[in-house]
């Protein structure tokens, strides 16, 4: 993949003061991609119910007692597509969390749909927000970076379809042995969804950015290269929970982080560990060249994960370049991602001051101290915390002197 030019990505940097120009925002995808991709989810869904209703009547099953009333059977059909594709979903999740739990992993959040539970000091958090697009749900869990990692990584990306595979065998003992029909409906939809995440998710291939659990099986059983990535790439995660900060890690592991070397979302996690490497040393015009990569491949990363980038090009536009149109546009573009309170509640009160609001500066501030108390990344709370003096100083120091 080539690198986009200095000009294309407007990192002029200014002779004057030695500052960089702001990066533009990206641009809206448009309407119609959108529609296409609302259309083709749509298609592949009906074709898929298509299949499942086509395989139960050839196969000879009776829905439903000869006389049932054919409405009370076709909204029964209904209300168990409904459903049992959410409880799959979950089982799913489930199954990814509990495996990865047996082997000696940190979950940090499951999502599902527009839940969103957080880990916090405190305890587990739920909360709704704007679901991801694309993305029914998914866990984050941080697996032992160590000799076990490989063998823990397996099991726990196995444990979804397993777990989909295992409850859609609980249902067909529903289907022979229950007589009652709305059950067997019911069961029959499990079984069906069941397969449909259990079988498809083995398939290798990627979806709205993400690798399926096949293709990373497939890249941890063949491809040294992409284990040893995935390693680092753990390390790194694990890092802030373990109390480092960015400038703290491993100065290898860094370096192995090339984005001219890679490709998907290994591209989109060197680019941003190498920027929030480069701004806790201090480089921010280095860090800002990384941030504008990665801006202008914005289309190609998935959702969630955009966010991120928003909330680091928010604290550049507000920190750096004193400027809070900037930083409240990107900072919109953060919404519904995966970002942390305590990084919206500092670029809240860095806008409320640039904009004179001094009021809600500090009550957005006394809400960065309590975020910074409950949160498990324990190294960006001290970046934090350092920020968080700093700005005080500054704010006692400009007191005084007036």
């Amino acid at each position: 993949m080539s690198t986009p030019t200095s000009a294309d990505q407007s990192k002029k940097l200014n002779e004057a003061d030695g500052k960089m120009e702001p990066a533009t925002l990206p641009k809206a995808k448009t309407r119609w991609r959108t529609l296409l991709s609302q259309l083709l989810q749509a298609f592949f869904g009906a074709v898929f119910g298509f299949v499942a209703i086509t395989v139960l009547i050839r196969s000879g099953m009776q829905l439903a007692p000869i006389g049932t009333n054919k409405i009370s059977i076709l909204l029964c059909l209904l209300l168990s597509a409904v459903l049992a594709f959410p409880i799959q979903l979950i089982a799913h999740e489930l199954g990814h969390a509990l495996a990865g739990r047996m082997m000696g992993g940190y979950l940090l959040r499951f999502v599902i749909g527009p839940w969103r539970g957080s880990r916090f000091r405190s305890g587990f958090r739920w909360r709704r927000v704007r679901a991801l697009q694309g993305i029914g749900g998914f866990v984050q869990t941080l697996m032992p970076a160590d000799g076990r990692f490989q063998q823990a990584m397996i099991a726990m990306l196995l444990g979804g379809p397993l777990a989909n595979l295992l409850l859609a065998a609980l249902s067909l003992v529903v289907i022979f042995y229950l007589p009652y029909w709305p059950f067997q409906i019911f069961a029959s939809a499990i079984v069906l969804f069941g397969l449909l995440l259990g079988v498809v998710n083995l398939i290798p291939f990627r979806v709205a950015g993400f690798l399926t659990d096949g293709a990373q099986l497939l890249q941890l059983w063949t491809k040294p290269d992409a284990l040893a990535s995935a390693l680092r790439t753990a390390r790194i995660a694990r890092a802030s929970i373990d109390g480092l900060r960015p400038r703290e890690l491993n100065d290898l592991d860094v370096a192995a982080f090339d984005p001219d070397q890679v490709t998907g979302m290994e591209r989109f996690v060197a680019l941003l560990v190498r920027a929030s490497v480069a701004a806790d040393r201090g480089l921010t015009a280095e860090a800002r060249v990384f941030l504008e990569r990665a801006v202008a491949e914005w289309d190609t990363w998935p959702d969630g994960f955009r966010q991120l980038l928003a909330i680091s090009q928010a604290t550049m536009s507000a920190e750096v370049d004193g400027d809070s149109v900037s930083a409240r546009a990107w900072l919109a573009k953060a919404e519904g991602g995966l970002v942390e309170d305590f990084q919206l509640a500092w670029i809240e009160a860095l806008i409320a001051q640039l904009e004179g609001r001094l009021s809600d500066r500090d009550r957005h501030l006394d809400e960065l101290r309590r975020c910074l108390a409950d949160t498990v990344y324990l190294g960006d709370a001290r970046v934090y915390h350092e920020k968080l003096g700093a700005l005080t100083s500054s704010r006692v120091s400009y007191s005084k002197a007036t």
